[in-house]
């Protein structure tokens, strides 16, 4: 998953290991036949693998729609190639798919199951180890270690900005691991912001 989370021009140094890796994965399962193959996001790698898998006679499944109704919408060219069903997380993107001919089925966002609609906000506070009378800003920087390196100091600098302008204010940053809280950490030393009100969580970030 790691080696498979990059954005833009940082993927080239990976893309050998991803190309490798996919390869990998399609002789696989052409050599140990599958009755259907569910290939999870990520549709550059994927999608790949499905084509393949589907003009062997793999029954082929893409879970997480990409979001190619909104930009790249010539993808839907291969993904009619590639795939038996679309899965969608939201049903306009069931709608779209039904307009370009390729058999969908909307199972709705996991998190609509998780996230409660409501709660008690003083107890979420308490458990999370939140101030109860401030007023709470969420900083979630990502979980790409690409874009910790980027854009880290520039959240560091917006909550010393926000902090200086709203001294209630406390701030809240989960994160999913500790390399990218040891990012985060040396943008905040860098901005000498170590004692601004802030509470670091480790994951959390849907509470």
């Amino acid at each position: 998953m790691d080696r498979l989370s990059v954005i833009g021009l940082e993927g080239i140094v990976k893309i050998p290991g991803a190309l490798r890796t996919r390869r990998h994965i399609a002789a696989h399962f052409l050599a140990n036949r599958p009755r259907l193959y569910i290939g999870v996001d990520a549709p550059d790698f994927n999608l790949s693998v499905e084509e393949r898998l589907r003009s062997a006679g793999v029954a082929t499944v893409h879970y997480v729609s990409p979001t190619v109704w909104a930009w790249r919408g010539y993808r839907i060219h291969r993904i009619q190639r590639a795939v038996d069903r679309m899965l969608t997380l939201f049903p306009f993107e069931a709608e779209y798919y039904r307009e370009h001919h390729v058999p969908v089925t909307f199972v709705g966002h996991p998190l609509a199951d998780e996230i409660p609609s409501t709660y008690d906000v003083d107890e979420v506070r308490r458990r999370l180890g939140l101030p109860t009378d401030r007023t709470i800003v969420a900083l979630l920087p990502g979980s790409r270690l690409g874009e910790l390196r980027r854009h880290a100091a520039l959240f560091v600098q917006t909550a010393q900005w926000l902090h200086a302008r709203h001294p209630r204010l406390h701030f809240v940053v989960p994160f999913v691991n500790a390399i990218t809280q040891a990012l985060f950490d040396e943008a905040r030393v860098r901005a000498g912001a170590c004692n601004l009100s802030m509470t670091q969580l480790s994951g959390q970030s849907r509470e």
